[in-house]
């Protein structure tokens, strides 16, 4: 599979973590290079000096102009993302530790085992939750990564 179509997939895949419009817009910047003039001749023979043409095209210009905003885009996202999940684990560690002093505190009370045993698969479902932001997270950050290199 190619990469632009992964990172359709994974964009669409972690709708819950963040929008779609957060990802790395690869499909833009490929279609912003394709539209760019070639560094050919009438002839079709690769210029003699590309580079030089390259370093003062307006459309050099334009590209890296989108790509900084993208580059800022997804580091503002990650950086968000990544307080708000640090939080929630905090909050989630907290928690945790609560529920564990209530259980010892009340294993010898049957009608209060049915409450534990609820807060305890409620906790599990939270771990369960912030553990799959936690991996999405990482697969936002490894594929914007990639795009760039």
């Amino acid at each position: 599979m190619k990469f632009g179509k992964q990172l359709v997939k994974a964009s669409g895949a972690s709708t819950q973590l963040c929008n779609v419009s957060d990802w790395l817009d690869y499909k833009g910047l490929k279609k912003l290079l394709s539209s760019f003039p070639s560094s050919k001749d009438a002839e079709g023979n690769p210029c003699e000096k590309p580079n030089e043409t390259i370093r003062t095209s307006v459309h050099e210009r334009e590209f890296f102009t989108l790509l900084k905003k993208e580059l800022e885009k997804v580091t503002k996202v990650f950086k968000q993302l990544k307080v708000s999940l640090l939080q929630q684990v905090t909050v989630l560690n907290l928690q945790q530790v609560r529920v564990l002093q209530l259980f010892h505190a009340l294993q010898s009370s049957t009608p209060k085992k049915l409450e534990l045993d609820r807060l305890l698969h409620m906790q599990l479902e939270l771990n369960v939750k912030t553990h799959l932001d936690l991996i999405l997270l990482e697969s936002y950050a490894v594929l914007n990564y990639v795009g760039f290199r």
